[in-house]
């Protein structure tokens, strides 16, 4: 029965992805997750099912269906999550969606959705790293030395933005493009090493959901 289940969830985000559907492809993702749970319950395991990455890839398999039992490569090597999924959490969840046919990234925290494309990300990549090995930098320095250049990469105002810009670092921290210097400062981060734009672009593309 949960064989069956699995399958139809499959095709429900597979056909959702392809619609563009998000919320209902979101949905599929979570009840996805909920059977597994449900599944390693009845079989005497772990039934908490705790996130195993920071940036957890929802991998497909034949036909782009996706395969839940096939392991999560993170981007980096991520600090464990060992939180239990609750409402509170799904509402702190974060999606990153690749659309090939239209070059688009989509970045979704409940209940903001900010589509650009992915040259805006690449250029927003590019300016992160060149503040490397600088002081640690917030997203508000951030968008005073760079946010000029991305809007003529967008067609959002310079209020909407900035808040896009202040989730893209909650993107970056989870992918661990951004950590946190030793010396904890609020707010402000530091370039992770070896970090490279177009392997994150690449592995971004490759995955085509991210779930955070």
């Amino acid at each position: 029965m949960s064989a069956k289940y699995e399958e139809q969830l499959q095709e429900i985000l597979h056909e959702a992805v392809q619609d563009h559907n998000y919320d209902r492809a979101e949905q599929a993702v979570h009840y996805m997750r909920s059977l597994e749970r449900m599944k390693a319950f009845i079989a005497g395991e772990d039934a908490s099912y705790p996130e195993r990455n920071n940036a957890e890839a929802v991998p497909f398999g034949e036909n782009g269906l996706v395969d839940l039992s096939a392991p999560t490569v993170p981007f980096r090597d991520p600090h464990l999550n060992v939180t239990s999924a609750s409402s509170a959490q799904n509402r702190d969840t974060l999606l990153l969606y690749y659309i090939e046919e239209e070059g688009l990234l989509k970045f979704k925290k409940a209940p903001q959705t900010y589509a650009v494309s992915v040259e805006f990300f690449r250029t927003f990549l590019q300016n992160l790293v060149s503040w490397e090995n600088k002081s640690p930098f917030s997203s508000k320095d951030y968008f005073e030395a760079f946010g000029d250049s991305l809007k003529e990469k967008s067609t959002y105002q310079a209020s909407t933005l900035r808040q896009f810009i202040t989730l893209l670092f909650r993107y970056c921290v989870k992918l661990n493009i951004l950590e946190k210097p030793e010396v904890h400062q609020r707010s402000r981060y530091i370039l992770a090493e070896d970090i490279s734009v177009e392997e994150v672009i690449d592995y971004i593309k490759e995955h085509r959901i991210l779930q955070m």
